[in-house]
């Protein structure tokens, strides 16, 4: 076989293959970023390329000097070598693309980037009348020019810098993807040694076609990253796209668009309409900015938007855009929605600079009532900052056992005595300014520290009524809280069986305290917890009643021994609201004649006091009687109560 029927052979089938794989990829993908039309771009080069290559060749075959026919060969040259030139910038362009090195927006370097192939460019264009690159002697023998070698150079030159890209920034790709990523290059890399080493096979095409292959059915299949609902990126891509932007340090934008009423506008609408509602929203999102801008479906009631800005003019406006496509009536067929959104607009690194603070961006349950739009951005995301510190504090307190439990007394109205407390959480020297034990204690839920959290605190109270005795000046029991959070990922039943076996306690001396919310929870592990609780032996009491949904039916369901009064209703009492005293007396009178204790908290004043003691609460607790105290003042505070009430 001939050498040109061997490249004809080789070029045949690298345009096979460009073309297989430009039919696939344009039937199956949406050309969502700027780096898939340059992807798009090379496979056609490479198609029109080999094809020049093959006209090129057959023609040698047949030519006898005809000068039509050298004409055609010439041209056929000419294109090979503009499209040949032009490949390694598209390619190197393409992964720094990949790597979120380069953007479509960064005007000026793409103006330096591309320097070097327009002057290759010119090079050849220039060839019909300096035969700089190459000849054809007596219209049929191709013949290199002298300044060939500087159009390989420059080719060189970009593959040398897309390398650098690949090393440099080597952690922005996928640990699956990147053998994927060194193997395409590989393959590409051995053609051109192949060809150079022997110049009669002509081998780079192909290895090309090859090479793309494998990146099209790997990196450039994004099937794995599609919401395919609304066909925008998922949560998958959402971080692996924050990791290479931070991988590279490029200063982004984040805007988090939570919609806080997606779930009555699915119980109203249904979910087909709702659905189709949001695919028109990420639509009309991704058409703001349509290849800098990226639109992720990150959870139902959630999309986000990434966007490389240039300065803080184009941030604001931005910003400003997305707000008035919200603040606008959505249509969707018959249907006009008022969206209920909260925007939270980042900048990255300035107002958040970790992956961990992106995620609860995203993931942020905003429990606002305002109607409309709500921004948060600038230092209204400090929240944040304050979260990330508080979750290292806590790591660092179950770590190194910086968890106290205070007690704050209990007072019975009927005895006078205190015979019962609730076991209350302190972390020790804590450096964060104003934190309250509930913050901390929404964070733990979050974080699921909250089990190991609860199970110290429980611990620790085994140990103090195991210890010190406190039985003996009137103690009976303690309340300890007991997390929705902590039942659904603990085996609680089991764990605290075996804390009182090792402090030989018996559950007698606990009362377990529940939220309102987390009692009436449709949640079977939660009702399945507190049934194995209760078999243990465990009372449970009911916490801040009157701040939730419950009703007196489902409480004398659940069977608690005791329903603790939030403080609001008797707050409101003070506040001479005449429907809260109604209320707050209605409510004590039934529970009691259900037989359950009921425990008014809060209260601060003597005016207080006698208003809890006259509505009929047979339990008192709150600042007036003591605030939370540490162990020994609070044995002390039992003795001095004991005295009171036998003196």
């Amino acid at each position: 076989m001939s050498e040109h029927m061997i490249d004809i052979s080789i070029m045949t089938c690298a345009l096979v293959l460009m073309l297989s794989d430009i039919i696939y990829y344009i039937s199956h993908k949406t050309m969502r970023r700027f780096r898939n039309w340059i992807f798009l771009t090379i496979m056609f080069n490479i198609a029109l390329t080999a094809a020049a290559d093959l006209t090129t060749n057959y023609i040698k075959i047949i030519n006898n000097g005809d000068i039509g026919l050298y004409r055609i060969e010439f041209t056929s040259t000419m294109i090979f070598f503009i499209l040949h030139t032009l490949l390694p910038a598209q390619l190197a362009l393409y992964i720094a693309l990949k790597n979120n090195v380069a953007t479509q927006s960064e005007k000026k370097k793409f103006y330096v980037f591309f320097i070097p192939i327009l002057l290759g460019e010119l090079l050849i264009l220039s060839n019909p009348f300096t035969k700089w690159i190459f000849e054809f002697e007596n219209l049929k023998d191709y013949a290199r020019g002298p300044l060939l070698p500087l159009s390989y150079g420059i080719g060189i030159l970009y593959l040398i810098y897309a390398l650098y890209v690949m090393i440099r920034y080597r952690r922005t790709v996928s640990k699956g993807m990147e053998p994927v990523v060194w193997l395409s290059v590989s393959i590409a890399v051995v053609g051109i040694i192949v060809q150079l080493i022997y110049p009669q096979i002509m081998i780079e095409l192909f290895c090309d076609a090859i090479a793309l292959t494998g990146i099209l059915l790997t990196i450039e299949n994004e099937d794995r990253y599609i919401d395919a609902n609304t066909m925008a990126y998922n949560r998958t891509a959402f971080l692996h796209n924050v990791d290479k932007l931070m991988g590279v340090e490029k200063n982004f934008m984040v805007v988090s668009i939570n919609i806080t009423n997606i779930r009555i506008l699915e119980r109203i609408l249904g979910s087909e309409i709702l659905a189709r509602a949001v695919a028109e929203l990420v639509g009309k999102l991704r058409q703001l900015r349509k290849h800098d801008l990226t639109v992720y479906r990150n959870s139902a009631n959630n999309i986000a938007v990434i966007y490389i800005y240039r300065d803080g003019k184009d941030f604001e406006l931005l910003s400003n855009e997305i707000k008035e496509l919200f603040e606008g009536e959505l249509i969707t067929g018959h249907f006009k929605i008022e969206l209920n959104v909260v925007l939270s607009i980042a900048k990255v690194p300035q107002d958040i600079d970790n992956k961990d603070n992106l995620i609860d961006l995203i993931e942020e349950n905003h429990e606002l009532e305002e109607n409309g739009v709500t921004v948060i951005k600038g230092k209204s995301l400090d929240y944040l900052k304050r979260r990330s510190m508080i979750e290292m504090e806590l790591k660092e307190a179950v770590a190194f056992d910086n968890i106290e439990v205070y007690y704050q007394p209990i007072y019975n109205v009927a005895t006078g005595m205190i015979d019962s407390c609730e076991a209350l959480v302190r972390l020790v020297d804590s450096g964060i300014p104003d934190l309250k034990t509930d913050e901390f204690i929404k964070v733990a839920e979050r974080n699921g520290m909250i089990g190991d959290i609860g199970m110290m605190v429980f611990d620790k109270t085994c140990e103090f009524l195991s210890k010190n005795k406190p039985e003996k000046y009137g103690l009976k029991y303690v309340d300890v809280n007991l997390s929705l959070y902590q039942m659904i990922i603990d085996d609680v039943a089991v764990k605290f069986r075996e804390t009182l076996d090792k402090h030989r306690l018996g559950t007698d001396r606990f009362v377990l305290e529940i939220t309102e919310t987390a009692s009436l929870a449709d949640n079977r592990s939660v009702d399945h917890s507190i049934l194995r609780m209760k078999r243990a032996g465990f009372k449970f009491s009911l916490d801040d009643y009157g701040t939730g949904f419950s009703n007196l039916t489902n409480i004398r369901s659940m069977k608690f021994s005791s329903i603790k009064i939030d403080k609001s209703l008797l707050w409101n009492c003070n506040n001479k609201d005449n429907i809260s005293s109604m209320i707050l007396s209605n409510s004590v009178h039934m529970i009691r004649t259900m037989g359950m204790d009921v425990i008014q908290e809060g209260v601060e004043t003597r005016e207080q006091f006698e208003l809890a003691k006259e509505i009929g609460v047979n339990y008192i607790q709150g600042f007036y009687i003591s605030k939370p105290l540490p162990e020994k003042e609070f044995i002390e505070f039992l003795k001095g109560n004991l005295a009171d009430v036998k003196g």
